[in-house]
């Protein structure tokens, strides 16, 4: 459907109230979606890297270290997850 009165170059978009209604509530739903996915590897990580941490701290051997930096790795990476979800 072309606009006559419209300016050269715009673009128009009509939507009837219940395609509204559902896009906006999608938006929403998306955004709380990202929201508590982002809480939670901030939680995660927090937890693996803290447990990490402390076995390379206090470790008594390699497998401690390996373990250790194994669990910051895995933290990190459940961070970057949530934060490109």
């Amino acid at each position: 459907m072309v606009d006559e009165n419209a300016e050269s170059g715009t673009v128009s978009l009509e939507m009837d109230a219940d395609e509204f209604q559902t896009a906006v509530q999608d938006a929403v739903e998306n955004a709380l979606l990202r929201i508590v996915a982002l809480c939670l590897g901030f939680v995660l990580t927090a937890v693996f890297v803290i447990a990490g941490v402390q076995s390379t701290v206090e470790s008594s051997g390699t497998a401690d270290i390996v373990f250790g930096l194994a669990s910051i790795a895995f933290g990190c990476g459940v961070f970057w997850w949530a934060y490109n979800l």
